[in-house]
């Protein structure tokens, strides 16, 4: 891991300007506390829609998996 740059800063993640915001959320993207919990705080319940209809057609996010959902309401870059 040569010339590898790390940088750790203290935020409210969402309200960074990023491109992408990523959650390690359980594998039934339930949005019940932490991280997630904030990202529907601000992006409204339309990811919690999002989600469920994810794991309607999929059943659950299996351990390596990933599901896409939009922002919702949260601004990005």
């Amino acid at each position: 891991m040569n010339n590898v740059e790390i940088t750790i800063e203290r935020c409210d993640v969402v309200k960074e300007n990023a491109n992408i915001l990523v959650n390690t959320a359980n594998s039934h993207l339930f949005h019940d506390g932490g991280l997630a919990r904030a990202f529907c705080n601000i992006g409204g319940d339309g990811i919690i829609h999002e989600s469920q209809s994810w794991i309607d057609m999929f059943n659950r996010v299996p351990v390596g998996g990933l599901a896409v959902t939009s922002a919702g309401n949260i601004a990005v870059a």
